[in-house]
């Protein structure tokens, strides 16, 4: 009767663990930068939203009195405060091509913000066609300013 060795199955059953695992890790590692990229682009937008509507509305930010321009340094400021209040820094912020619009008009208010990313994730977004080891997040919203 011929034996069977245990040998060489447990050294595959190693390796098998050790793709498994290889394979495991750059998934983890891809899916908490995209969890990243995603969670940065929620927190611009919702800033974006409220500096929007707090502009809308025609009010202003003492902290912007010395500015010639009142109301978008307020609305400028509304937008950094409430994405800072949320764990994203660097947010820059302008106006499309009306600026913060007079009363009944609309206006166009853009936040954004790149994001470095690991290498893996770099190495998939620049198959994917973006620019690779950073990533530019953009949130946009256009709103028709109140009778002020």
């Amino acid at each position: 009767m011929k034996q069977h060795s245990t040998r060489n199955k447990k050294g595959q059953a190693t390796i098998e663990m050790a793709f498994t695992m290889l394979f495991f890790l750059v998934a983890l590692f891809v899916l908490a930068d995209l969890t990243r990229i995603t969670y940065n682009w929620m927190v611009l937008q919702f800033a974006v939203n409220e500096g929007a509507r707090f502009g809308s509305l025609g009010r202003t930010d003492s902290a912007c009195d010395q500015n010639a321009d009142i109301r978008g340094c307020s609305i400028q400021k509304k937008v950094t405060d409430t994405a800072k209040d949320l764990g994203v820094e660097d947010v820059n912020v302008h106006f499309g091509d009306s600026g913060s619009g007079q009363s009944s008009e609309f206006f166009t208010l853009v936040a954004f913000r790149n994001l470095n990313v690991n290498s893996l994730t770099g190495l998939l977004l620049n198959i994917a066609g973006d620019h690779g080891k950073i990533y530019h997040i953009e949130a946009i919203t256009i709103i028709r300013n109140e009778p002020f």
